[in-house]
């Protein structure tokens, strides 16, 4: 997924992510790289009043999931501890070692030719059903058009009598 920074949304998180950082403190803040910091400030979108309270948890602010990730990406990137870093490293790998074990699954040559013959089975018998009810309707009016054209040549015969 590709970030576009010069999108308006991304520059709204990035000034509210500088505001949060702005009320963090300063043990926590300097752990974050200069240059880190200074993307921020450039790329922000200038004079954005944000809804930012510094009384309030982080959990409890009302902010969008552009500021939530970069948030997280702050956290896990420059503030979380080695033990930290290496279990978000561990569950990464677990989550896409899921991931890819499930891509496999879905899209294995089995499954692939399971679907394609389950679906071309019920193609086959959505198609049949058709032909059926065609068949009947044909007959019916068959049947229609027999006794119409009996009716008639009765009526002629009768006639010629």
């Amino acid at each position: 997924m590709d970030v576009d920074v010069n999108d308006e949304k991304y520059k709204i998180a990035l000034a509210e992510v500088d505001d949060i950082l702005y009320f963090t403190d300063e043990d926590m803040k300097s752990q974050i790289p200069v240059s880190f910091l200074n993307f921020i400030k450039q790329n922000k979108k200038e004079n954005h009043i944000n809804n930012i309270n510094p009384y309030l948890k982080i959990e409890e602010q009302n902010i969008s999931e552009e500021v939530k990730a970069i948030m997280a990406l702050i956290y896990r990137s420059y503030i979380a501890s080695e033990e930290e870093k290496k279990e978000y490293q561990r569950k990464d790998k677990a989550d896409l070692e899921k991931l890819e074990e499930e891509k496999r699954q879905k899209y294995s040559a089995d499954n692939l030719f399971k679907n394609q013959e389950k679906d071309s089975n019920e193609e086959y018998e959505d198609d049949y059903e058709e032909i059926e009810e065609k068949d009947l309707v044909a007959l019916e009016k068959a049947g229609i058009i027999e006794r119409i054209r009996n009716f008639f040549k009765k009526l002629f015969n009768k006639n010629k009598e």
